[in-house]
């Protein structure tokens, strides 16, 4: 409940809020894999409970893809993305995409 009330907050605050909470997926938005890297990280840390193997079967990729987009990801954010604050802060800006992208096609 304490989650939905903080995207419900975001929401109600308009685009600026927003953009501050997807902030932290601006560097990978600017690559030219955007699309696979941004699919593979919601999977990885919304879906798979930051699993390779789980994230892979639910994408149906080859694990070691999986693993190599994880590592390119870190490498451009230039942290662990497994860690805490970083995985929270992506947590946020990965449901907020997910959030968005559902209210615009529904």
């Amino acid at each position: 409940v304490q989650l939905v009330n903080y995207f419900l907050s975001v929401l109600a605050k308009g685009e600026e809020e927003i953009a501050r909470v997807l902030y932290p997926l601006r560097v990978l938005e600017e690559t030219e894999d955007a699309g696979p890297l941004m699919d593979t990280l919601e999977i990885f840390i919304l879906d798979a409970d930051l699993s390779t193997l789980s994230t892979s079967r639910q994408m149906n990729v080859h694990n070691n893809t999986v693993k190599y987009r994880i590592r390119r990801i870190s490498s451009l954010m230039h942290a662990d993305i497994t860690a805490a604050p970083q995985s929270v802060m992506l947590y946020r800006a990965l449901m907020m995409r997910r959030i968005l992208r559902l209210q615009a096609s529904g």
